[in-house]
């Protein structure tokens, strides 16, 4: 990275707007609704991690699962379309995301990306 990584310098000017967004999905809904998110325009790229252990409370009770993590590469330009597209096909009544600020500059691997997500 080339950018001022310290704590609390806040985001370069190449990296302001881009998110990575984490989202669980059922392990057997993972490639299809990463190619959901990225015909939509949605994300620049979607990589769906298996082998995920998930336990939460849902409904009072103790719940356990296996879903597959997404780890969901866009803009803050995107993100209101990115978050309708991921209730849309998504099972759980709830969906389990997350967003978070990229802090620091990843070169032409971020123009590229601004470039894939279409502003919602």
């Amino acid at each position: 990275m080339t950018g001022d990584t310290r704590p609390n310098a806040g985001p370069s000017t190449a990296s302001a707007g881009v998110l990575l967004v984490l989202v669980t999905v059922p392990a057997a809904d993972a490639n299809a609704f990463a190619r959901h998110l990225i015909g939509a325009g949605r994300a620049a790229r979607v990589n769906p991690r298996p082998g995920v252990r998930s336990t939460y409370r849902w409904n009072g009770q103790i719940e356990e699962a296996d879903p597959a993590l997404m780890l969901v590469k866009t803009t803050v330009a995107g993100d209101p379309a990115l978050e309708r597209r991921v209730r849309a096909p998504h099972p759980n009544e709830v969906p389990d995301t997350l967003a978070l600020p990229v802090a620091g500059e990843i070169g032409p691997c971020l123009e590229w990306l601004k470039r894939s997500v279409t502003p919602a």
